[in-house]
Protein backbone atom coordinates (compact mmCIF):
# COMPACT_ATOMS: atom_id res chain seq x y z
CA UNK A 1 0.00 0.00 0.00
CA UNK A 2 2.50 2.35 0.87
CA UNK A 3 4.02 1.71 -2.82
CA UNK A 4 1.42 2.83 -4.00
CA UNK A 5 0.90 5.82 -2.02
CA UNK A 6 4.61 6.97 -2.75
CA UNK A 7 4.11 6.39 -7.01
CA UNK A 8 0.55 6.97 -7.48
CA UNK A 9 1.04 8.59 -10.92
CA UNK A 10 2.81 4.59 -11.96
CA UNK A 11 -0.24 3.56 -9.99
CA UNK A 12 -2.91 4.81 -12.17
CA UNK A 13 -0.87 3.74 -15.26
CA UNK A 14 -1.27 0.23 -14.45
CA UNK A 15 -4.33 0.54 -13.27
CA UNK A 16 -5.27 2.16 -16.46
CA UNK A 17 -3.45 -0.75 -18.68
CA UNK A 18 -5.16 -3.15 -16.27
CA UNK A 19 -9.00 -1.67 -17.06
CA UNK A 20 -8.01 -1.57 -20.79
CA UNK A 21 -6.58 -5.37 -21.15
CA UNK A 22 -10.02 -6.26 -19.30
CA UNK A 23 -12.24 -3.67 -22.00
CA UNK A 24 -10.18 -5.45 -25.08
CA UNK A 25 -10.41 -9.29 -23.63
CA UNK A 26 -13.96 -8.08 -23.59
CA UNK A 27 -14.59 -7.29 -27.13
CA UNK A 28 -12.06 -9.99 -28.04
CA UNK A 29 -14.38 -12.72 -26.91
CA UNK A 30 -17.57 -10.99 -28.35
CA UNK A 31 -16.32 -10.77 -31.58
CA UNK A 32 -15.80 -14.23 -31.52
CA UNK A 33 -18.78 -15.33 -30.39
CA UNK A 34 -20.09 -12.64 -33.22
CA UNK A 35 -17.70 -14.78 -35.73
CA UNK A 36 -19.15 -18.71 -34.44
CA UNK A 37 -22.60 -16.90 -35.03
CA UNK A 38 -22.05 -15.14 -38.44
CA UNK A 39 -20.24 -18.86 -39.40
CA UNK A 40 -23.33 -20.86 -38.32
CA UNK A 41 -25.68 -18.74 -39.70
CA UNK A 42 -23.40 -18.93 -43.45
CA UNK A 43 -23.34 -22.53 -42.95
CA UNK A 44 -27.13 -22.85 -42.17
CA UNK A 45 -27.61 -20.91 -45.70
CA UNK A 46 -25.09 -22.64 -47.47
CA UNK A 47 -26.98 -26.21 -46.48
CA UNK A 48 -30.43 -24.64 -47.22
CA UNK A 49 -28.66 -22.96 -50.89
CA UNK A 50 -27.60 -26.26 -51.76
CA UNK A 51 -30.94 -28.38 -50.69
CA UNK A 52 -32.58 -26.34 -53.31
CA UNK A 53 -29.97 -26.22 -55.62
CA UNK A 54 -30.64 -30.33 -55.61
CA UNK A 55 -34.76 -30.09 -55.47
CA UNK A 56 -36.84 -30.51 -58.43
CA UNK A 57 -38.97 -27.11 -58.69
CA UNK A 58 -42.57 -28.20 -57.99
CA UNK A 59 -45.26 -25.65 -57.70
CA UNK A 60 -47.58 -25.07 -55.12
CA UNK A 61 -51.20 -27.40 -54.79
CA UNK A 62 -53.53 -24.07 -55.30
CA UNK A 63 -51.17 -23.25 -58.57
CA UNK A 64 -51.13 -26.42 -59.56
CA UNK A 65 -54.92 -26.61 -59.63
CA UNK A 66 -54.95 -23.49 -61.11
CA UNK A 67 -52.80 -24.95 -64.01
CA UNK A 68 -54.38 -28.27 -64.28
CA UNK A 69 -58.28 -26.02 -64.12
CA UNK A 70 -56.49 -23.91 -67.25
CA UNK A 71 -55.30 -27.21 -69.37
CA UNK A 72 -58.52 -28.60 -69.21
CA UNK A 73 -60.74 -25.84 -70.18
CA UNK A 74 -58.12 -25.35 -73.22
CA UNK A 75 -58.25 -28.47 -74.23
CA UNK A 76 -62.06 -28.29 -74.26
CA UNK A 77 -62.02 -25.10 -76.89
CA UNK A 78 -59.47 -27.06 -78.80
CA UNK A 79 -61.43 -29.89 -78.75
CA UNK A 80 -64.79 -27.78 -79.72
CA UNK A 81 -62.66 -25.47 -82.43
CA UNK A 82 -61.87 -29.16 -83.98
CA UNK A 83 -65.01 -30.32 -84.12
CA UNK A 84 -66.76 -27.27 -85.81
CA UNK A 85 -64.04 -27.53 -87.89
CA UNK A 86 -65.03 -30.99 -89.36
CA UNK A 87 -68.52 -29.95 -89.25
CA UNK A 88 -67.56 -27.99 -92.26
CA UNK A 89 -66.57 -30.54 -94.68
CA UNK A 90 -67.53 -32.67 -96.93
CA UNK A 91 -67.67 -36.10 -95.62
CA UNK A 92 -65.79 -39.21 -97.49
CA UNK A 93 -68.19 -41.51 -98.54
CA UNK A 94 -67.35 -45.27 -100.23
CA UNK A 95 -67.31 -45.16 -103.27
CA UNK A 96 -65.85 -47.56 -106.12
CA UNK A 97 -63.83 -46.50 -109.01
CA UNK A 98 -66.92 -47.21 -111.43
CA UNK A 99 -69.12 -45.23 -109.31
CA UNK A 100 -66.62 -42.06 -109.47
CA UNK A 101 -66.70 -42.04 -113.26
CA UNK A 102 -70.71 -41.86 -112.83
CA UNK A 103 -70.67 -39.34 -110.60
CA UNK A 104 -68.09 -37.36 -112.81
CA UNK A 105 -69.94 -37.94 -115.45
CA UNK A 106 -73.50 -36.97 -113.88
CA UNK A 107 -71.50 -34.07 -112.75
CA UNK A 108 -70.14 -32.65 -115.95
CA UNK A 109 -73.88 -33.00 -117.53
CA UNK A 110 -75.51 -30.76 -114.86
CA UNK A 111 -72.65 -28.42 -114.71
CA UNK A 112 -72.81 -27.88 -118.88
CA UNK A 113 -76.63 -27.85 -118.84
CA UNK A 114 -76.92 -25.37 -115.97
CA UNK A 115 -73.87 -23.13 -117.36
CA UNK A 116 -75.52 -23.33 -120.87
CA UNK A 117 -78.96 -22.19 -119.20
CA UNK A 118 -77.53 -19.36 -117.27
CA UNK A 119 -75.56 -18.26 -120.38
CA UNK A 120 -71.95 -18.49 -119.10
CA UNK A 121 -69.39 -20.22 -121.46
CA UNK A 122 -67.37 -23.05 -120.24
CA UNK A 123 -63.90 -24.31 -121.41
CA UNK A 124 -63.84 -26.64 -125.01
CA UNK A 125 -63.74 -30.80 -123.87
CA UNK A 126 -64.53 -29.49 -120.11
CA UNK A 127 -64.53 -32.05 -117.25
CA UNK A 128 -64.16 -30.78 -114.16
CA UNK A 129 -59.88 -31.41 -114.25
CA UNK A 130 -60.54 -35.36 -114.23
CA UNK A 131 -59.94 -35.80 -117.90
CA UNK A 132 -57.55 -39.05 -117.29
CA UNK A 133 -60.51 -39.89 -115.64
CA UNK A 134 -63.36 -39.68 -118.63
CA UNK A 135 -61.82 -43.25 -120.29
CA UNK A 136 -59.63 -44.62 -117.56
CA UNK A 137 -60.83 -45.05 -113.76
CA UNK A 138 -58.83 -44.55 -110.79
CA UNK A 139 -57.64 -46.79 -108.21
CA UNK A 140 -59.79 -48.48 -105.46
CA UNK A 141 -58.75 -46.89 -102.69
CA UNK A 142 -58.51 -43.45 -104.51
CA UNK A 143 -62.20 -43.04 -105.81
CA UNK A 144 -63.43 -41.88 -102.48
CA UNK A 145 -61.23 -39.22 -102.18
CA UNK A 146 -61.63 -37.99 -106.02
CA UNK A 147 -65.26 -38.16 -105.35
CA UNK A 148 -64.76 -35.46 -102.11
CA UNK A 149 -62.95 -32.96 -104.76
CA UNK A 150 -65.39 -33.19 -106.87
CA UNK A 151 -67.86 -32.47 -104.82
CA UNK A 152 -65.56 -29.20 -103.22
CA UNK A 153 -65.07 -28.12 -107.32
CA UNK A 154 -68.79 -28.76 -108.58
CA UNK A 155 -69.53 -26.39 -105.13
CA UNK A 156 -67.59 -23.41 -106.27
CA UNK A 157 -68.46 -23.96 -110.07
CA UNK A 158 -71.83 -23.54 -109.15
CA UNK A 159 -71.29 -20.51 -107.18
CA UNK A 160 -69.99 -18.55 -110.39
CA UNK A 161 -73.05 -20.23 -112.60
CA UNK A 162 -75.38 -19.39 -110.31
CA UNK A 163 -74.18 -15.62 -110.05
CA UNK A 164 -73.82 -15.37 -113.72
CA UNK A 165 -70.23 -14.94 -114.76
CA UNK A 166 -69.31 -14.21 -118.03
CA UNK A 167 -67.20 -17.23 -118.88
CA UNK A 168 -65.17 -19.96 -116.95
CA UNK A 169 -62.12 -19.96 -118.97
CA UNK A 170 -59.90 -22.60 -117.28
CA UNK A 171 -60.07 -24.95 -114.43
CA UNK A 172 -57.09 -26.77 -113.15
CA UNK A 173 -56.53 -29.33 -109.83
CA UNK A 174 -54.04 -30.20 -108.14
CA UNK A 175 -52.89 -34.11 -107.99
CA UNK A 176 -53.57 -36.25 -105.46
CA UNK A 177 -50.01 -38.29 -103.47
CA UNK A 178 -50.85 -41.43 -104.73
CA UNK A 179 -52.01 -39.81 -108.60
CA UNK A 180 -48.45 -38.08 -108.32
CA UNK A 181 -46.82 -41.18 -108.13
CA UNK A 182 -47.96 -41.83 -112.13
CA UNK A 183 -47.40 -38.36 -112.45
CA UNK A 184 -43.66 -37.38 -111.33
CA UNK A 185 -43.13 -33.93 -110.99
CA UNK A 186 -46.52 -33.00 -110.55
CA UNK A 187 -47.85 -30.57 -107.78
CA UNK A 188 -49.58 -33.04 -105.08
CA UNK A 189 -51.79 -31.99 -102.33
CA UNK A 190 -50.25 -30.43 -99.30
CA UNK A 191 -49.86 -32.10 -96.25
CA UNK A 192 -49.82 -30.35 -92.69
CA UNK A 193 -49.81 -31.66 -89.10
CA UNK A 194 -51.34 -29.33 -86.38
CA UNK A 195 -48.62 -30.73 -83.80
CA UNK A 196 -44.84 -31.10 -84.15
CA UNK A 197 -43.04 -33.54 -86.20
CA UNK A 198 -43.22 -36.81 -84.40
CA UNK A 199 -39.85 -38.16 -86.25
CA UNK A 200 -39.87 -39.84 -89.64
CA UNK A 201 -41.47 -42.26 -91.21
CA UNK A 202 -45.13 -40.61 -90.85
CA UNK A 203 -47.46 -41.05 -93.86
CA UNK A 204 -49.11 -38.57 -95.80
CA UNK A 205 -50.64 -40.55 -97.56
CA UNK A 206 -54.73 -40.86 -97.62
CA UNK A 207 -55.61 -44.38 -98.78
CA UNK A 208 -52.92 -46.14 -96.28
CA UNK A 209 -54.82 -44.03 -93.72
CA UNK A 210 -58.48 -44.54 -94.57
CA UNK A 211 -57.96 -48.46 -94.69
CA UNK A 212 -55.85 -48.99 -92.15
CA UNK A 213 -56.80 -46.28 -89.31
CA UNK A 214 -53.20 -45.81 -89.00
CA UNK A 215 -52.37 -43.21 -85.97
CA UNK A 216 -49.87 -41.96 -88.70
CA UNK A 217 -52.75 -40.11 -90.71
CA UNK A 218 -52.11 -36.27 -90.71
CA UNK A 219 -54.44 -33.97 -88.70
CA UNK A 220 -55.14 -31.36 -91.59
CA UNK A 221 -54.91 -32.22 -95.40
CA UNK A 222 -55.39 -29.33 -98.35
CA UNK A 223 -55.24 -30.04 -102.06
CA UNK A 224 -55.99 -27.03 -104.34
CA UNK A 225 -57.74 -25.81 -107.50
CA UNK A 226 -57.11 -23.41 -109.91
CA UNK A 227 -60.31 -21.55 -111.94
CA UNK A 228 -59.81 -18.68 -114.24
CA UNK A 229 -63.07 -16.48 -115.13
CA UNK A 230 -64.22 -13.54 -116.70
CA UNK A 231 -67.06 -11.41 -114.83
CA UNK A 232 -68.90 -8.57 -113.94
CA UNK A 233 -67.34 -7.05 -110.57
CA UNK A 234 -70.23 -7.74 -108.85
CA UNK A 235 -70.90 -11.06 -109.56
CA UNK A 236 -67.00 -11.90 -109.04
CA UNK A 237 -67.39 -10.12 -105.48
CA UNK A 238 -70.50 -12.18 -104.34
CA UNK A 239 -68.73 -15.52 -105.68
CA UNK A 240 -65.50 -14.85 -103.59
CA UNK A 241 -67.35 -13.60 -100.49
CA UNK A 242 -70.09 -17.09 -100.93
CA UNK A 243 -66.50 -18.83 -101.10
CA UNK A 244 -65.07 -17.74 -98.36
CA UNK A 245 -67.91 -17.63 -96.07
CA UNK A 246 -68.94 -21.35 -97.10
CA UNK A 247 -70.42 -23.84 -94.40
CA UNK A 248 -70.30 -26.71 -96.64
CA UNK A 249 -66.82 -27.32 -97.04
CA UNK A 250 -63.61 -25.06 -95.99
CA UNK A 251 -62.01 -23.25 -98.87
CA UNK A 252 -59.11 -20.94 -98.11
CA UNK A 253 -58.03 -18.57 -100.96
CA UNK A 254 -54.51 -18.49 -101.58
CA UNK A 255 -53.82 -16.51 -104.67
CA UNK A 256 -56.25 -13.89 -106.43
CA UNK A 257 -55.34 -11.67 -109.32
CA UNK A 258 -57.89 -9.47 -110.51
CA UNK A 259 -57.22 -7.32 -113.98
CA UNK A 260 -59.25 -5.42 -115.82
CA UNK A 261 -60.36 -6.97 -119.04
CA UNK A 262 -59.76 -3.56 -120.77
CA UNK A 263 -56.36 -2.09 -119.68
CA UNK A 264 -55.88 0.81 -121.85
CA UNK A 265 -58.33 3.68 -121.62
CA UNK A 266 -60.81 5.10 -124.19
CA UNK A 267 -59.82 7.38 -127.03
CA UNK A 268 -60.26 10.30 -127.35
CA UNK A 269 -62.63 10.28 -129.95
CA UNK A 270 -64.73 7.97 -127.89
CA UNK A 271 -64.90 10.35 -125.32
CA UNK A 272 -66.01 13.37 -127.45
CA UNK A 273 -68.63 10.81 -129.05
CA UNK A 274 -70.08 9.97 -125.32
CA UNK A 275 -69.97 13.98 -124.38
CA UNK A 276 -72.33 14.53 -127.32
CA UNK A 277 -69.98 15.86 -130.14
CA UNK A 278 -69.85 14.20 -132.89
CA UNK A 279 -66.53 12.21 -133.87
CA UNK A 280 -64.51 12.98 -137.08
CA UNK A 281 -65.91 9.81 -138.51
CA UNK A 282 -69.65 10.88 -137.68
CA UNK A 283 -69.79 14.83 -138.57
CA UNK A 284 -67.91 13.60 -141.67
CA UNK A 285 -69.25 10.47 -143.45
CA UNK A 286 -66.80 8.45 -145.57
CA UNK A 287 -67.39 9.21 -149.25
CA UNK A 288 -66.13 6.14 -150.59
CA UNK A 289 -68.99 4.31 -148.70
CA UNK A 290 -72.16 3.56 -150.41
CA UNK A 291 -74.69 5.84 -150.29
CA UNK A 292 -77.06 4.52 -148.45
CA UNK A 293 -74.11 3.08 -145.58
CA UNK A 294 -73.51 6.80 -145.38
CA UNK A 295 -77.40 7.87 -144.74
CA UNK A 296 -78.04 4.69 -142.24
CA UNK A 297 -74.54 5.65 -140.05
CA UNK A 298 -75.59 9.84 -140.29
CA UNK A 299 -79.47 8.77 -139.06
CA UNK A 300 -78.19 6.84 -136.31
CA UNK A 301 -75.65 9.42 -134.81
CA UNK A 302 -78.35 12.38 -134.77
CA UNK A 303 -81.17 10.18 -133.82
CA UNK A 304 -78.64 9.02 -130.86
CA UNK A 305 -77.91 12.97 -130.54
CA UNK A 306 -81.41 13.62 -130.38
CA UNK A 307 -82.62 11.21 -127.96
CA UNK A 308 -79.37 12.00 -125.50
CA UNK A 309 -78.43 9.02 -125.35
CA UNK A 310 -75.60 8.32 -122.95
CA UNK A 311 -72.50 5.78 -123.54
CA UNK A 312 -70.48 4.85 -120.55
CA UNK A 313 -67.17 4.72 -121.69
CA UNK A 314 -65.47 2.90 -118.01
CA UNK A 315 -67.20 1.10 -115.54
CA UNK A 316 -68.53 -1.63 -118.10
CA UNK A 317 -65.73 -3.52 -118.56
CA UNK A 318 -65.39 -6.82 -116.86
CA UNK A 319 -62.46 -8.34 -115.15
CA UNK A 320 -60.56 -11.25 -115.44
CA UNK A 321 -59.87 -13.61 -112.42
CA UNK A 322 -57.12 -15.88 -111.82
CA UNK A 323 -58.23 -17.80 -108.06
CA UNK A 324 -56.45 -20.38 -106.44
CA UNK A 325 -58.62 -22.15 -103.63
CA UNK A 326 -57.28 -25.12 -101.41
CA UNK A 327 -59.67 -27.18 -99.97
CA UNK A 328 -58.96 -28.16 -96.43
CA UNK A 329 -60.29 -31.16 -94.87
CA UNK A 330 -59.44 -31.58 -90.77
CA UNK A 331 -59.11 -35.91 -89.66
CA UNK A 332 -59.93 -36.22 -86.09
CA UNK A 333 -56.37 -36.19 -83.84
CA UNK A 334 -53.89 -38.40 -82.69
CA UNK A 335 -55.06 -38.38 -79.08
CA UNK A 336 -58.53 -38.38 -79.91
CA UNK A 337 -58.07 -41.62 -81.64
CA UNK A 338 -55.92 -43.90 -79.37
CA UNK A 339 -58.94 -42.82 -76.45
CA UNK A 340 -61.25 -44.81 -78.81
CA UNK A 341 -58.91 -47.23 -79.12
CA UNK A 342 -58.47 -47.91 -75.54
CA UNK A 343 -61.94 -47.53 -74.49
CA UNK A 344 -63.54 -50.07 -77.57
CA UNK A 345 -65.00 -47.24 -79.54
CA UNK A 346 -63.62 -46.71 -82.59
CA UNK A 347 -64.65 -47.65 -86.16
CA UNK A 348 -63.52 -51.65 -87.03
Amino acid sequence: MNWFKQNKGLSAYFLLVLAGSGFLGFKLVDAQSRLEESMDAFGGSAQELNRLRALAPYPEKQNLERVQAQQGELSAEVDQLRAGLRANQLSLEPVTEVEFQDRLKETVERITASAAKAGVALPEKFYMGFDQYQSEPPKKELAPHLARQLKAIEWVISQMIANRVKAVERLSRDPLPEEAEKQKGAKTAKVEKAEPDRGQGRSGRLDAASQSGDASKPEIVRHGFEVGFRSAQTSFQKTLNEVAASKVQFYIPTRLEVRNEKEKGPAKDEVKTAEGEPAAAEAAPDASAPSGVAGAAGAKSAATKEAGELRYIVGEELVVVDLRLDVVHFSEPEEGREKKKKSGGGSK
